[in-house]
């Protein structure tokens, strides 16, 4: 006979063949039958909101460890897509957890800020835990929360570190106005002046 149409469940996964053709139908499972094809275009809305996820973080790391890899990026995904949290856990491990701690830390930090706030007044325990496997510990933050995320929440904080490079760059310069400041009270201390006297 007439091939029935596979149902599927919310996760996507198969149930079987529906009813064949001509079949009595409750309106229950009729709805179930429509939400079917819900699951799978979800699935691949998901998969992409995840792609582009892991793509912000790659270039986060590389806007601040190697700024000449950024443009390398599309290409990574092309090249690695279905395996974006494999491809983002070894750069992570490559280029920030081989720093130190003042380094990596902001990761962890941001994930459980985000995810599960009460484990930070936990953290220096549980780095006691992981000493000298802090990235395993952040894969598993990734592994467990980034693909509970949806396009319609709140962004996650995809660089780590622009908060601190701004504290740097406040910094900087504020340390460039005092060498100004010093420069000229010097300079007018010795009785040069810009005007070339």
């Amino acid at each position: 006979g007439p091939r029935r149409a596979l149902t599927r469940r919310r996760d996507g996964r198969c149930l079987g063949r529906g009813p064949g053709p001509g079949a009595s139908v409750p309106h229950a499972r009729i709805g179930r039958a429509l939400r079917c094809t819900q699951p799978a275009s979800r699935a691949l809305m998901s998969k992409s909101f995840h792609r582009e996820l892991y793509r912000q973080l790659i270039e986060a790391v590389y806007r601040r460890w190697n700024d000449e890899k950024v443009g390398d990026v599309p290409r990574l995904m092309d090249k690695y897509k279905g395996q974006e949290d494999d491809i983002y856990d070894k750069i992570v491990r490559k280029y920030v957890f081989c720093h130190g701690k003042k380094h990596w830390l902001p990761l962890i930090e941001i994930m459980y800020k985000r995810f599960n706030p009460s484990k930070l007044e936990e953290l220096g325990r549980l780095l006691e835990k992981y000493l000298d496997s802090e990235a395993a510990l952040y894969r598993a933050l990734c592994d467990k929360y980034i693909h509970t995320l949806t396009a319609d929440d709140v962004p996650l904080q995809a660089d780590a570190w622009a908060t601190v490079s701004k504290k740097n760059d406040k910094k900087k310069k504020a340390k460039a106005a005092v060498d100004d400041c010093s420069h000229s009270s010097s300079d007018s201390a010795s009785g040069s002046d810009s005007a070339g006297g």
